[in-house]
């Protein structure tokens, strides 16, 4: 089975949760509809190549949500390539900036109260070292996880697929049950001039310290932060890059009743945007056209041989209903 199949499975699987609540009908029946006809076209090297699908484009949608994330690193890769070739000392950095964990019901407060006004104080700064930057939110689920009937934690996707990797785990004996807490946190992509580590350099406390202040916590927060690449060159930028540009919400963690509530809580606020010199090469309009529309404005559609796919719900996949020599 397919990515696209996957998530179509996953999206089924959300909307039959918000169809059973009243105020989420409505966009339950569109996300059931989503994708529901496919268009590719055969290139001449036997590749296929998708274009058009009947997207619901709904922020929770883990098909559109695919379909953006795609869109959005299809800008946002050649963009730093561009500045990285136009300014040879540009360095880059990675850093993730985390507040506590909440309840699904203060998500969206946590993210306007907390979050936003911190990462404006924070990046105002005269020491915000950062040239231009990349910054995401993302939204990760906990879950109550037990094990041979012993509770042995409150646990992130991250951390449970690192348990099942053990070479005792045994998935029988494994159960996970999710919580009403919700983890936001920020992932920034930062362009720094060559003289950061020079000239001088923020150490780790000084990144946890500045952060605390700067969004006004009253615990030193997780921080995390890393060069974006080794001395041969960017050759750990295009994993930093997939990192920053994934799902705000993953499909894996909207699989329970909970979720429609929790995903309510994003909705209108600006998930991903850019900043000063990052800005001259992509702006933050582009990548919110994309997220509220799933569109771009150099939409792009390949010619080739149309091959149709319909999603057939008795097999729980896409089956090929058409193959034609035809022009759409």
């Amino acid at each position: 089975m397919n990515r696209l199949a996957t998530l179509k499975q996953k999206a089924i699987q959300l909307a039959g949760i918000m169809a059973t609540i009243d105020s989420e009908t409505e966009k339950a029946e569109k996300m059931l509809n989503c994708a529901t006809k496919l268009r590719y076209v055969l290139e001449s090297n036997s590749e296929k190549a998708l274009n058009y699908g009947n997207w619901c484009n709904q922020r929770g949608c883990p098909i559109c949500q695919w379909r953006r994330t795609f869109k959005i690193r299809s800008r946002v890769f050649p963009a730093i390539n561009l500045l990285v070739k136009n300014n040879p000392d540009i360095q880059a950095l990675f850093l993730t900036l985390t507040v506590k964990n909440c309840h699904q019901d203060s998500l969206r407060s946590t993210i306007r109260n907390i979050l936003m006004p911190g990462w404006r104080s924070f990046s105002r700064r005269r020491d915000f070292p950062a040239l231009g930057y990349l910054k995401s939110l993302e939204v990760t689920r906990s879950y109550d996880c037990y094990y041979a009937g012993e509770f042995i934690g409150r646990m992130g996707l991250k951390r449970i697929k690192r348990i099942a990797s053990l070479p005792e785990f045994n998935p029988s004996r494994f159960e996970r049950f999710p919580s009403e807490e919700v983890h936001p946190h920020y992932h920034a992509l930062l362009f720094v001039d060559w003289r950061y580590g020079v000239n001088y350099y923020l150490k780790h406390c000084d990144w946890m310290r500045l952060w605390r202040k700067s969004a006004k916590l009253d615990y030193n927060p997780f921080v995390d932060i890393r060069r974006a690449y080794s001395s041969e060159g960017f050759n750990n930028l295009e994993k930093v890059i997939l990192e920053a540009t994934k799902y705000a919400v993953s499909p894996g963690d909207m699989v329970d009743k909970l979720a429609p509530f929790a995903l309510r809580q994003l909705h209108g606020l600006k998930l991903m945007n850019t900043a000063g010199i990052f800005r001259d090469y992509l702006k933050s309009e582009d990548l919110e056209k994309i997220i509220q529309t799933g569109r771009t404005d150099r939409e792009m559609y390949i010619d080739g041989i149309p091959l149709n796919m319909d999603w057939n719900d008795s097999v729980g996949n896409y089956q090929i209903t058409k193959l034609a020599d035809l022009e759409w």
